[in-house]
């Protein structure tokens, strides 16, 4: 079988607070497209975001620390302790946004994900990411 190269696509560059990305899968162009229209027209200094499960590249180009203690959530979930001290540290300073990895809903449901549906509403999404925002402060935005 004779190898044959794949048709070259031309990608699309994204800026974001990182430096300048570029994509060429369609998912990865949408996805990237959603992180630089928020890092760029809807983030505002000082929110913070987390990101569900596992998103530390997500941290990197934003340009923004992950309010939690840990990085991967994989490494958390079976550590009741582990969980309880994240929670309570939301509940004293919950982040202002939650990016999730655009399958969330397939996954098993665990007590942070069962935390963060309530508090946070949907604003927008890709196919691979899905931006949501706290429910108290998109009320506090509407009586600005």
């Amino acid at each position: 079988m004779q190898w044959l190269p794949r048709a070259v696509v031309a990608g699309r560059t994204f800026s974001l607070p990182a430096g300048s990305v570029r994509a060429y899968a369609p998912g990865d162009v949408a996805a990237l497209g959603l992180l630089a229209r928020f890092g760029s027209e809807v983030l505002r200094p000082g929110e913070r975001i987390f990101c569900y499960s596992y998103g530390s590249a997500f941290y990197f180009l934003l340009g923004r620390d992950n309010p939690a203690r840990y990085d991967n959530l994989d490494v958390v979930r079976d550590d009741p302790a582990r969980v309880r001290a994240l929670l309570d540290q939301f509940a004293a300073t919950p982040p202002d946004w939650v990016l999730l990895d655009g399958r969330y809903q397939d996954r098993e449901p665990d007590r942070v994900m069962e935390w963060i549906e309530p508090r946070y509403r949907v604003v927008a999404r890709s196919p691979r990411l899905v931006l949501a925002r706290r429910a108290q402060a998109q009320e506090n935005d509407r009586k600005d």
